[in-house]
């Protein structure tokens, strides 16, 4: 590991799921905000490059499968 990749933070949605994982004041806050801003990302992308039919749906079915599979990935990961 190279000298810039051990002083990089953890991403925004990986901190705030830990967060919420270990129960830390404020968590849910951290958790909703790192999912809208995934969500308008997504929604960005999706209407650059992709079928705008549907959009909204497709978005927040985008943003919740990402959240859900990064609280599964870290949570089996701080129950080690």
């Amino acid at each position: 590991m190279t000298d810039k990749e051990i002083h990089l933070r953890a991403a925004p949605s990986k901190e705030a799921v830990v967060r919420y994982l270990v129960g830390e004041p404020n968590a849910t806050t951290a958790l909703i905000k790192s999912f809208i801003e995934r969500s308008v990302l997504i929604a960005l992308g999706i209407h650059v490059f992709g079928e705008k039919d549907n959009i909204i749906r497709n978005t927040i079915g985008a943003s919740l499968a990402i959240e859900m599979y990064l609280l599964w990935y870290y949570d089996k990961q701080l129950k080690r």
